[in-house]
């Protein structure tokens, strides 16, 4: 009994340390960039891209390695982008401190955002996955938020090849 007391302690404390922070004003926001840093495997398979938008367009950058893949813009406009900034505040992404959960992974993937007016940056958050642990600078439903994003590429399967 004791143990469970001291479990659901310990999820309280981590939900109000995640809920505690806020997050940007999306109202102000002008850019949302999204990055993919992949996990260090060999040049063939390694793919890191990053996703700048704007209410005008969204950028795709695909590199491996530092050497350049893909490079492409898309049109975009304001009715779409201003849905994406909802979908933001929907997800509840907010910037909060962990500990990291598991501190003898090595490797994995990151999800980068970071949200910007003009250019100021606003708000900047990572998560890291390793093996089957999050850690990172970044609350609420990334995983979502993160979807939504990659939805907005065309085939972004294709664009990574």
């Amino acid at each position: 009994m004791r143990y469970l007391h001291l479990s659901c302690l310990s999820l309280l404390l981590f939900n109000l340390s995640c809920s505690s922070s806020d997050g940007p004003d999306m109202e102000t926001v002008t850019k949302i960039e999204y990055h993919f840093q992949d996990a260090s495997v060999a040049p063939e398979y390694q793919r890191n891209y990053g996703i700048a938008i704007s209410a005008q367009s969204i950028h795709l950058t695909v590199d491996s390695y530092g050497n350049t893949l893909n490079d492409k813009t898309f049109p975009f406009d304001e009715s779409r982008f201003q849905s994406l900034k909802d979908q933001f505040d929907k997800n509840k992404i907010k910037s909060c401190e962990k500990q990291s959960e598991n501190l003898m992974c090595t490797g994995g993937t990151a999800d980068n955002i970071t949200c910007y007016n003009g250019e100021e940056e606003i708000f900047s958050g990572s998560l890291h996955h390793c093996g089957d642990f999050d850690e990172g600078t970044m609350c609420g439903n990334v995983e979502n938020y993160v979807s939504t994003i990659k939805k907005l590429i065309p085939d972004l399967a294709g664009e990574l090849k």
